[in-house]
């Protein structure tokens, strides 16, 4: 055990990118925890994340377990955050799973034929789903999900 303390020391002191990790989220974690004790998750989501959290749980509430969610490319610019946040995909796949997600720019992913929905982010999407679907939305909401496979509006 003693080894294993002194391994996990070690990285954190000598590689600069553990103790980014150690200092960026066990730090801020547990800063968060400390300081509102009664929150709950979502809560303590919503203070650290802010409206990046509140976009994918309307996401996951509108969308079934089974969806295929089209997102905008990462050169889409959100009102959120700068960096990550619901433009990744891998951080909302932690939050949305077991749907599936695929950028819209990757051609070769087999995924972008089958998607039930589209995440419309900074008023991206509607444009996509006029191109590649024909359907046209006269309200055009910055921020929403929609399914892909419906009657034409």
């Amino acid at each position: 055990m003693l080894f294993t303390f002194l391994g996990i020391y070690l990285l954190i002191v000598g590689v600069n990118g553990y103790k980014f990790l150690w200092t960026r989220y066990v730090f801020s974690n547990l800063e968060v925890i400390r300081k509102y004790p009664y929150l709950s998750y979502d809560e303590k989501m919503r203070i650290k994340l802010h409206r990046d959290y509140d976009f994918v749980m309307y996401v996951k509430r509108n969308t079934p377990d089974s969806a295929v969610i089209v997102m905008p490319p990462l050169s889409v610019k959100s009102i959120f955050r700068k960096n990550n946040g619901a433009r990744s995909k891998l951080w909302d796949e932690y939050f949305l799973y077991p749907r599936k997600l695929v950028y819209a720019d990757e051609k070769n992913n087999p995924l972008l034929e089958k998607g039930t929905h589209i995440m419309i982010m900074n008023t991206w999407g509607y444009d996509y789903l006029e191109k590649k679907y024909g359907i046209k939305y006269t309200r055009r909401d910055p921020y929403t999900v929609l399914p892909i496979k419906v009657e034409k509006r």
